[in-house]
């Protein structure tokens, strides 16, 4: 697994993928409940990275069976988040929609900030591609108020403060959506980072 994580983070998601495949065939499934299961969520990670987005389909539904089974809401709340990317790159809008509001959930029951923010990020993209517009400016706002309220981290407010404002313009883009999502995401390890929109 050490080798799929080294090979996912220089974007070798194939390989990565390939390294899971071979892990989850020589793991004890019984002897090691825990390790078998971060195994198939990390696999179906990166076949989503690796836009491979109906192998992950066909994989998903048992990673969320066995995080429930084992009692692990974090890293369930993860695995629907997961279905709705996974729905999202089927093109399945409308069932992407309905695992992200779902992953949203979870992570607010968790207290994830970044974790619910980055939900209401895919959650922009699904709007922002059915032309929903309200909608999109709704969680753009929402993802912003939070941020600013709780005073967590003041550049990821301010990305969040572009992506509302360009909402409420309707000028907000895929582009803009995804590069909001990718700071949030980076921000999380390194605080000092400053959000500068392209």
């Amino acid at each position: 697994m050490t080798l799929a994580e080294l090979a996912a983070m220089r974007d070798s998601f194939d390989s990565a993928v390939s390294h899971l495949t071979y892990a989850q065939q020589v793991i004890d499934r019984q002897a090691e409940p825990l390790l078998f299961a971060m195994c198939q969520h990390n696999l179906v990670a990166n076949l989503v990275a690796a836009e491979h987005f109906e192998e992950a389909r066909l994989r998903v539904g048992s990673v969320r069976q066995i995080w429930r089974s084992l009692g692990k809401g974090k890293y369930l709340a993860q695995a629907v988040w997961l279905t709705g990317k996974i729905e999202f790159g089927l093109q399945e809008f409308d069932r992407a929609r309905t695992a992200l509001l779902e992953a949203s959930v979870f992570f607010d029951q968790q207290e994830n900030l970044f974790g619910w923010a980055l939900v209401q990020l895919d959650l922009a993209l699904v709007y922002f591609v059915l032309g929903d517009l309200s909608s999109l400016k709704r969680v753009a706002t929402e993802a912003f108020v939070v941020f600013r309220d709780t005073g967590v981290h003041r550049e990821a407010s301010a990305a969040l403060l572009c992506l509302k404002e360009a909402s409420e313009a309707e000028a907000a883009t895929k582009a803009l959506i995804s590069e909001v999502a990718s700071f949030l995401e980076t921000s999380r390890q390194s605080p000092s980072l400053r959000f500068r929109a392209e």
